[in-house]
């Protein structure tokens, strides 16, 4: 949860993006029976027997069953106890490898908008996520997803996409060109807009930036 509260913060420090703030705030409230719901596996852990081990392992478990909540989280891969990350081991690294890819697909086949915003960010700005050894902060899949949240949102929350892909994807640098070609951003935009054909158009639209998991 502290990261997502991090995350509000950011958002608080800028002037355009005050709704988005309130939105997100307002979603921290509203996800806690969510994440209560997602703990249920944990239930009767007392004291050390609750940490970010038992809760990796119970959200791995549910992910597996099919449970759509828990394939959010365990693709996020933001387990913490006290302010402590996850130490990952590399069995769970292989298995993240192996089970991720699947998640995400069926995830943007369902039209499952937290998948879509992961995979925007490319993993987690607090460097605690397994996201990238899949992704592998490829710029290009950041700018496809980003693309896609754009479709999808309105008000606030789709004027700040659109100022967030301009200034990530499409401005130069001091010294650098901008990170993709011409081409490679009229490809992304058809991209984008098939896949919002196929498992997007009928979602309600985004007025603030999904939520993964409420307790990443």
């Amino acid at each position: 949860m502290k990261s997502v509260i991090r995350s509000c913060k950011d958002l608080a420090r800028l002037p355009y993006a005050q709704a988005q703030f309130a939105s997100c705030s307002a979603d921290l409230d509203k996800n806690e029976s969510t994440l209560q719901e997602l703990k249920h596996d944990l239930d009767g852990c007392t004291g050390d027997e609750s940490t970010a081990r038992h809760y990796y392992e119970a959200t791995k478990a549910a992910a597996l069953r099919g449970n759509a909540d828990a394939q959010a989280c365990y693709v996020q891969s933001i387990f913490q106890s006290n302010g402590t990350g996850l130490a990952y081991s590399p069995q769970d690294v292989d298995d993240y490898r192996r089970d991720t890819p699947r998640y995400i697909s069926d995830g943007l086949a369902r039209g499952d908008w937290r998948i879509v915003s992961l995979l925007a960010r490319g993993g987690h700005d607090d460097g605690l996520s397994l996201l990238p050894l899949v992704t592998k902060d490829d710029a290009y899949i950041q700018y496809v997803m980003n693309r896609l949240l754009q479709l999808g949102a309105e008000g606030t929350y789709a004027q700040y996409l659109g100022r967030s892909i301009q200034m990530d994807f499409l401005s130069p640098g001091i010294t650098t060109p901008p990170p993709l070609t011409q081409q490679q951003v009229a490809t992304g935009i058809a991209e984008a807009q098939s896949l919002y054909r196929k498992s997007f158009d009928r979602k309600p639209l985004l007025d603030r930036a999904p939520i993964a998991c409420p307790g990443g």
